[in-house]
């Protein structure tokens, strides 16, 4: 009796292209959001209570919707057949 190996053999591996640079990017505006805002509450929470984590998230969520519009260059080209 033959016994076959049902296992598939590894794809290879893509390499890091526009759609895993724009995840990494993304991934750590919201790690930085995260940490930022849960620094900025615990700084205002006691003084301010839900407000002041509501001004925490505004402030943060503002600051943070500039960093993509400071790197639109670099990924929103008009340069299509680039990435094929």
């Amino acid at each position: 009796m033959v016994t076959r190996h049902l296992r598939r053999p590894p794809k290879a591996r893509p390499g890091a292209g526009p759609e895993v640079v724009a995840l990494v990017f993304l991934t750590g505006l919201q790690l930085t959001f995260a940490v930022l805002l849960l620094a900025l509450s615990l700084l205002l929470m006691p003084r301010y209570g839900l407000t002041g984590v509501g001004v925490a998230w505004l402030a943060i969520a503002c600051a943070l919707a500039l960093s993509p519009a400071a790197t639109a260059p670099r990924w929103l080209t008009t340069d299509h057949h680039r990435w094929r």
